[in-house]
């Protein structure tokens, strides 16, 4: 009964929530009662009818009819009685919130009723403050009236004191003119004073400020750059900025797109010419005033610097379509950039106009010239009859590298491709530009490796050994230039570019001491690969010529040459000399026409080749007596070791295997024999007696002054001996 209830319970709840979901829902609740009282008839009308069929059940079956009817009883005592008097309820407390709300309702009109008669009250208060305020504002516009008043007048002073000076000085080389007396001037002087300190104390609005606001072309500024300059500043710079203005736009001549030389050379007369007035008139009143961190002339050469930038602003839009104008004029804003900087000691942290050249329309045309440029100079250098041919001649002194005009002109074209794009404010420009610069190197060594492909059939031509030079050169140039603080920036900005969201966000000063790598090592290592092939090209045709007139020394009768008891002096074999001279030529030839590193690497190479054919080819394959060891060693020691002296003092060090075995060969007899029984026993395992044998085989060798021969091999060159001492009868 317990759970019928709360179903019951859960169903008048849902009932309620879903009849009345608002306040204005409460006028149906006559409609429902109503409804409910037509659902309860029916609920009868149906009870009745149930009575019939329960007479029958009755009849028919007593005990099912009874259960029946007492249940059927029961349900509708429940809806009888209980639903009505819920409803009642919920109708109750709908009724009891309709009439909370209308309480509420009343407090906010009589609320709302209040604060209308509050302002009402308030009114002549608010209409007071008001009137106050406005007079407050004709106030405030009269004393700004007055303010502009004393600045239009101190402004207009301070231009008549600076004129009577002799502001601007055009091409004079003194401040002070003279035709002002002297008490005029220091009385000009004081006025000056007194007008400076006063314009700086003038709060100017923003309006009247005077800064100069970049357009869209020039908008890569850096906030030093918009910073305005202090009024004294700007009003000694509007007669400038006149005069430029007249000259340098408009009709007039000197405005001409392929002279900008013209207006570049007349801003740096004129931060010439005012130099000196700057520091010795404006520089003390800064101080003064309290502007000691402000400089006078990096101050006025800033304000003029916004006119270039102005002015070449303006100018890109018709100079990126003629790219010889175009050229020119980046060459000489380049070359202006770097003598405001150097000669006339502008700062590196101060904006200059190079930013001008950084806009992306303008610098996408800028690496374009480059570029086209550069593969045209390139094609110059390649096709010049005289590419392969150093401009020094044999001046050996003036270039030990020996370079060609076509390395030596290329290096040279990406030694001022550096210096253009060097002092860009922009590392991201910067990488752009190295990414350039890689792009050209790699081209120069590919054109260089078709060109000595096509020479390949003349390893020893000039053509062939003057690329090889320039190889080496390129090699040089781009390590030096790998361990400059400039190139170890961009490394870093490199390994950062992709790390960072913003160029701005790079330091300008970068720890370089972790920096690992360097921008030109991929290209160092393929241009040392092509290095590396056309020097064993070179070594190994020298050999093979060297080789092919061997055949002879090779084939000589070593077990039956003389011994130098039957010589009066012992003379080089004949079947050595077409070697010798062979080598002897080709060593001069190669020294003349390659530079002195490459040289070096080249006559080492051969020596160590020479070393290892003479050991195994004609040492090793040979036996030699008395006569034939000694012919050896001569022909080693006195002519081929002294061909390599030229270029060593010990050249001996670089032929131990044959030096060595030559030694071996020549001993006596008998310490050849002793010697021999020693590395017998070593290398056959015997035991040595440590009485008689108090000292390694190695240690002996050594002593004999074998160091690079193994026991095994030292051993092997005894045996090719002829000469051994005889045994005597009944010794073992």
């Amino acid at each position: 009964m317990a759970d019928e209830s709360q179903d019951f319970r859960r169903f008048v709840l849902g009932f309620i929530n879903s009849e009345f979901v608002h306040i204005k829902s409460l006028h149906n609740v006559e409609s429902i009662l109503r409804k409910a009282e037509e659902d309860k008839k029916v609920l009868e009308d149906q009870a009745c009818c149930g009575n019939s069929h329960l007479s029958h059940l009755l009849v028919s079956d007593p005990d099912l009819g009874a259960k029946k009817v007492r249940h059927s009883c029961c349900k509708l005592s429940t809806v009888s009685s209980e639903v009505p008097k819920k409803i009642e309820g919920a109708v109750q407390d709908a009724r009891d919130s309709v009439y909370h709300i209308k309480d509420i309702t009343k407090e906010q009109t009589q609320i709302s009723h209040d604060i209308t008669s509050h302002l009402t009250q308030t009114q002549p208060i608010k209409k007071d403050l008001s009137q106050f305020t406005t007079q407050v504002e004709e106030v405030e516009r009269y004393v700004q009236y007055l303010r502009w008043l004393t600045f239009f007048e101190e402004m207009s002073e301070f231009e008549e004191v600076v004129k009577q000076l002799g502001w601007p000085f055009l091409g004079v080389s003194t401040h002070v003119p003279l035709r002002v007396p002297r008490p005029t001037h220091q009385e000009l002087t004081f006025r000056l004073e007194t007008l400076f300190d006063q314009l700086l104390k003038i709060q100017l609005p923003d309006t009247m400020i005077g800064r100069r606001r970049r357009s869209s072309q020039t908008s890569v500024v850096s906030d030093e750059g918009d910073r305005p300059l202090l009024l004294p500043l700007q009003l000694l710079l509007k007669p400038l900025r006149k005069r430029f203005k007249f000259h340098f736009t408009g009709s007039k001549q000197t405005n001409a797109l392929d002279k900008p030389e013209w207006y570049l050379t007349q801003i740096l007369g004129w931060i010439r010419d005012h130099a000196d007035f700057l520091d010795h008139n404006i520089q003390p009143l800064l101080n003064k005033a309290g502007y000691p961190h402000v400089e006078a002339k990096v101050e006025f050469t800033r304000g003029l610097l916004t006119l270039v930038a102005d002015k070449l602003a303006q100018d890109m839009d018709s100079l990126v379509y003629d790219e010889h104008l175009f050229s020119h004029t980046i060459d000489e804003v380049l070359l202006f950039d770097r003598e405001l900087r150097g000669l006339y000691s502008y700062p590196a942290s101060q904006p200059g106009v190079l930013h001008v050249l950084t806009v992306q329309d303008t610098f996408n045309r800028w690496i374009t010239v480059e570029r086209k440029f550069a593969v045209e100079k390139m094609d110059l250098l390649f096709s010049s009859e005289t590419a392969w041919t150093s401009q020094y001649g044999e001046i050996e002194d003036v270039d030990d590298m020996k370079t060609g005009e076509c390395a030596e002109g290329f290096m040279t074209l990406m030694l001022a491709l550096t210096d253009r794009y060097k002092p860009l404010p922009s590392a991201a420009n910067k990488l752009q530009f190295l990414d350039l610069q890689l792009e050209l190197l790699d081209d120069f060594r590919i054109r260089l490796t078709q060109v000595m492909k096509s020479e390949a059939q003349d390893p020893l031509g000039s053509t062939f050994l003057s690329i090889l030079n320039a190889v080496n050169y390129v090699i040089s140039v781009l390590r030096e230039w790998a361990d400059t603080v400039f190139f170890l920036q961009l490394q870093y900005y490199r390994a950062e570019r992709y790390s960072a969201s913003r160029d701005l966000s790079l330091p300008q000063e970068p720890d370089l001491s972790s920096l690992q790598g360097a921008v030109f090592d991929e290209l160092i290592t393929l241009f040392q690969l092509l290095r590396s092939d056309m020097l064993s090209v070179v070594c190994n045709l020298v050999f093979t010529e060297m080789k092919a007139r061997s055949k002879d020394y090779k084939d000589e009768k070593w077990l039956g040459l003389p011994s130098d008891k039957e010589y009066i002096s012992r003379a080089v074999s004949a079947s050595a000399c077409p070697l010798l001279l062979l080598l002897k030529d080709r060593l001069h030839q190669l020294q003349l026409q390659l530079a002195n590193p490459l040289f070096s690497r080249v006559w080492q190479t051969l020596a160590d080749i020479i070393n290892t054919f003479i050991m195994e080819e004609i040492i090793l394959t040979n036996h030699f007596n008395e006569g034939g060891a000694a012919q050896l060693q001569f022909d080693m020691t006195r002519n081929l070791f002294p061909l390599f002296g030229e270029y060593t003092p010990r050249p001996d060090n670089y032929f131990k295997d044959v030096k060595e075995a030559c030694l071996l060969l020549n001993l006596k007899p008998g310490s050849a024999m002793l010697l021999k029984e020693m590395l017998n026993k070593a290398l056959n395992g015997s035991k040595i007696d440590p009485n008689t044998e108090k000292e390694s085989p190695e240690k002996v060798l050594m002593d004999m002054g074998v160091f690079k021969l193994s026991i095994q091999e030292a051993e092997r060159v005894l045996n090719l001996r002829a000469n051994w001492p005889a045994r005597k009868k009944g010794r073992s």
